[in-house]
């Protein structure tokens, strides 16, 4: 915990994780009084990404590539993407798509698996990008 709570980290095996941002009351937010939110963040062999809505609900995909430091400048920010829900019940899970140029990003969380394709222990999530028809994927973690 650091700034009497107002950024937490946590331990994932040889390296450190941002888990959550609370920001004061007042700092921030627009007219609406909506504070922008980190959505879901995914540590992969590759890349590091953090999705985020800022105060008027629009979504954001920033990613570096490993080993750069979040704290530099993002290898690729997507301004606007979307998010809905897939699956019911306790399957359900958001789903995030970002489209730029011939690039397609898209990022979830959870959800229900066959015994078959379960993702790896202390997985949080997937990250697949598709770029002119090449696509590869990564477990989040």
């Amino acid at each position: 915990m650091y700034g009497s709570g107002s950024v937490w980290i946590r331990a994932l095996e040889q390296r450190y994780a941002l888990s959550t941002i609370n920001l004061p009351d007042g700092n921030d937010k627009d007219r609406t009084g909506t504070p922008p939110r980190l959505e879901f963040v995914c540590n992969s062999e590759a890349q590091r990404v953090v999705v985020d809505t800022d105060a008027k609900s629009n979504i954001r995909y920033r990613s570096w590539n490993v080993p750069r430091s979040v704290v530099d400048k993002p290898d690729m920010v997507i301004s606007s993407g979307t998010k809905h829900i897939e699956g019911t019940g306790q399957c359900g899970h958001p789903v995030w798509s970002f489209i730029k140029g011939d690039t397609e990003v898209t990022m979830m969380t959870g959800g229900c698996y066959p015994d078959s394709s379960s993702p790896p222990e202390g997985a949080t999530g997937s990250l697949q990008i598709s770029v002119s028809g090449q696509t590869e994927h990564w477990w989040c973690y």
